[in-house]
């Protein structure tokens, strides 16, 4: 079994915070350039104090190569980029297609890939006022907790499960996919 968390730097709540605004700035470029594209902005939900190594770099990128080829598809894409931080591994593509039917398909990508679960695909286009697309507003439920399957944002808020357990939980996910697909 891989533990996903034993290995790499450990970032402070500044990095995340920094980091946080660094994306929110990419992601307001991308918009204004690309004004009547759809831009995702792709990264992965890693708790605690490490959030990038060679293992998660990993995931992200076999996540990425999913979403890409088997979701969004090749001829829609008009620019991609992606990026390996200390805060963890985060891409954006800009795709030429409708911003429903994009954020239906990172949705499907999240709830189908074995992984998918770790990934955080957000959706928005400069013609949507810079404003994400949420789930709820296509009639999907909000994403759920890793462990219990509530809404994650109330779990998250309230702290209900301890640092161990989501990382159990996450690792539980990371070797499923390693046994199946890379063979680890």
């Amino acid at each position: 079994m891989i533990d996903i968390f034993n290995e790499g730097t450990s970032v402070t709540l500044v990095d995340v915070l920094n980091n946080k605004e660094w994306r929110a700035d990419q992601q307001i470029k991308l918009m204004t350039k690309y004004t009547n594209k759809v831009i995702m902005s792709v990264k992965l939900n890693i708790p605690g104090e490490v959030k990038n190594n060679q293992a998660i770099f990993r995931l992200f990128k076999a996540g990425w190569q999913k979403l890409i080829t088997d979701y969004i598809g090749e001829k829609g894409i008009i620019d991609m980029l992606y990026v390996d931080r200390i805060t963890g591994p985060e891409g954006f593509i800009i795709v030429d297609n409708d911003i429903n039917t994009i954020k239906r398909q990172a949705i499907q990508f999240e709830l189908d890939f074995v992984v998918g679960r770790l990934f955080d695909v957000d959706v928005m286009s400069g013609n949507n006022k810079h404003k994400q697309l949420s789930r709820t507003a296509l009639g999907f439920k909000s994403r759920q907790c890793f462990i219990c399957h509530q809404p994650a944002k109330v779990c998250a808020r309230s702290q209900k499960h301890d640092i161990g357990a989501m990382k159990a939980a996450i690792n539980s996910l990371a070797n499923q996919y390693f046994e199946v697909y890379e063979y680890v």
